[in-house]
């Protein structure tokens, strides 16, 4: 769990389970919550109901692993957390995140996500698409890399070639010692 407030001297990470954390603990009217501990159903679910006794009015709590076949844990407590808590909505979702956000906040939100100078100011439209889905019935803004501009055997390729540094960086400190750790 970490809690950020404006500028990152003011950053807090607390590196246990939301399970041993209070709301106390944490401090009330946190602009910023970053779920990114336990993966089963009842870790994440702990976080965002942590999350939701903490958070700003208008802040934001964003998920790690949202909606991933490998963390269906995650995926389950996000949709249980949006029906336990009917005052939040999810908003915007890319790059391996979820935001969700209170509903009374949701316009400020979606008048920022509508403006297109300051949405692309942070990525590269030739690169990034966007597209508004439906999820738990909100629409949600996500962005991604559209199939059409994805090369399918970069990833096996990317995945086959960091073996192939790690293989040399072990054969290098085993024949050199540890100085040759970096190739």
């Amino acid at each position: 769990v970490a809690i950020v407030t404006p500028g990152f001297d003011r950053l807090r990470v607390f590196e246990r389970s939301s399970a041993q954390l209070s709301a106390a603990d944490v401090g009330a009217g946190q602009r910023f919550f970053h779920v990114d501990g336990g993966h089963l159903v009842e870790e994440a679910l702990g976080d965002l109901r942590l999350a939701a006794q903490v958070l700003h009015e208008h802040g934001t709590v964003v998920v790690d692993d949202p909606f991933r076949p490998q963390w269906p844990g995650v995926t389950e407590a996000i949709l249980r957390f949006l029906d336990e808590e009917p005052d939040y909505a999810p908003l915007v979702m890319g790059f391996n995140k979820l935001a969700l956000v209170r509903r009374a906040a949701l316009p400020h939100y979606r008048e920022a996500l509508a403006t297109p100078e300051l949405v692309w100011s942070y990525f590269d439209r030739h690169v990034y698409g966007s597209k508004t889905l439906p999820i738990a019935g909100e629409p949600v803004t996500i962005f991604s890399i559209p199939s059409y501009r994805q090369l399918p055997r970069l990833n096996p390729a990317v995945a086959r070639m960091r073996r192939l540094v790690s293989a040399v960086k072990r054969r290098l400190a085993a024949v050199y010692g540890r100085r040759a750790t970096a190739v």
